[in-house]
């Protein structure tokens, strides 16, 4: 396994769970049967009149509405297997624990603490609390941020809290 594997963008646990149902959402509607999402999962054959025009199948233009689902299918088909976790050995493994370790302790010293989040502009230490905020926005914090978070999602991947930094905040 290669570094950059180790580096590319992981999508978040939600992100993909909603692609997943989209394809397969996509799926159904290629195949003619029209499905829409309920609060308790998947319902079809739902009649055409408690849709929105959005959901409604256009059945004039069937090939190209097919061809457009196959092309809508094959990317997001991309997206969620060029961005989700990799099956990491135990080598791997050790060396993202060790750099999360390292990148957790970093974020934690440069992150500003909750109390000064909450501070008002009346109170003395509110300007020192800005310009501590302020590196929290620079591209150091955010690349090492997103490599916590990459590394997290990929340690954690079926976790949708696994890669949030607030959990970092003193």
């Amino acid at each position: 396994m290669s570094a950059r594997d180790l580096e590319r963008k992981i999508a978040a646990y939600n992100v993909r769970k909603r692609w997943a149902r989209e394809i397969i959402q996509l799926q159904h509607r290629l195949h003619g049967r029209l499905v829409v999402p309920t609060h308790r999962g998947m319902k079809e054959g739902v009649p055409q009149h408690h849709l929105s025009r959005l959901e409604r199948f256009n059945d004039r233009d069937i090939t190209e509405d097919q061809r457009q689902i196959m092309r809508e299918i094959s990317r997001r088909k991309k997206a969620l297997g060029s961005q989700s976790p990799i099956h990491l050995d135990k080598k791997d493994i050790g060396r993202l624990e060790k750099q999360m370790v390292k990148d957790r302790e970093w974020l934690r010293k440069h992150m500003i603490s909750r109390r000064e989040n909450g501070l008002k502009p009346s109170h003395p230490d509110f300007n020192d609390a800005v310009s501590r905020c302020e590196k929290e926005h620079s591209d150091q914090f955010k690349t090492i941020a997103n490599r916590y978070k990459n590394a997290m999602r990929q340690l954690e991947p079926d976790d949708p809290g696994a890669a949030n930094i607030e959990k970092l905040r003193k």
